[in-house]
């Protein structure tokens, strides 16, 4: 490019997300999984000499910060690429919980009012297109969402979004922002999606906990 050689890289960090050449993710989950461990790894100490806020606070500091950076763009990545993360993620609750080793998780999440990872792309989802739908994106999202043939954009009529599905060449695509999110906004009521942000979030995340 001009008079600079570009170097071929299998992959690159870009701030602070790991894009590998075939977008599978597993670079940058392997970097998240370093951090997290260690991120449990205080819990585990702190267990024994404070309380379940400080460590809710230090989970949500640590772990939950980490989970959800940039979760819109790499949450979509394969069950088994993420499952590190999950484990992870129930070794941290139950070091907050003090839960047994064998013991189900679900009445823990719920009672602590914490959300799984793959409830946490929902949820970053259900950001994206609250934000998307009462236009407080930039002017690049406009037109984000197309019709198959690329031709007209997608709009939203009465708190409605007119889409029409993409048609997705890898079972990966059926994951992102970009399919997932018009189908999940469906579900959302009507008279919710004109909240404020935070109120939005609350309700979303009572849904998402009814799940557990």
């Amino acid at each position: 490019m001009g008079n600079t050689v570009l170097e071929r890289v299998t992959s690159i960090k870009y701030l602070g997300v790991i894009f590998d050449e075939k977008f599978k993710w597993h670079e940058h989950v392997s970097y998240l999984s370093k951090k997290i461990a260690c991120s449990a790894g205080v819990l585990s100490k702190l267990r024994y000499y404070t309380n379940i806020k400080t460590l809710l606070r230090v989970y949500d500091s640590l772990i939950v910060s980490r989970l959800t950076y940039g979760l819109n763009v790499w949450g979509a990545a394969c069950k088994t690429t993420l499952q590190p993360l999950r484990v992870l993620q129930n070794r941290a609750i139950r070091f907050i919980s003090r839960a047994p080793r064998f013991r189900r998780l679900d009445n823990d999440y719920l009672n602590l009012r914490l959300l799984k990872l793959d409830d946490l792309y929902q949820l970053s989802i259900y950001k994206f297109m609250h934000q998307y739908f009462n236009d407080k994106l930039p002017s690049y999202f406009l037109n984000f969402f197309l019709t198959p043939n690329n031709s007209q954009q997608n709009t939203h009529r009465n708190g409605i979004l007119q889409y029409q599905p993409i048609q997705c060449k890898k079972k990966i695509m059926e994951r992102s922002v970009r399919f997932v999110g018009p189908k999940l906004w469906q579900n959302i009521p009507v008279f919710n999606r004109y909240l404020s942000g935070k109120l939005f979030k609350i309700e979303c995340v009572n849904a998402l906990l009814a799940k557990y």
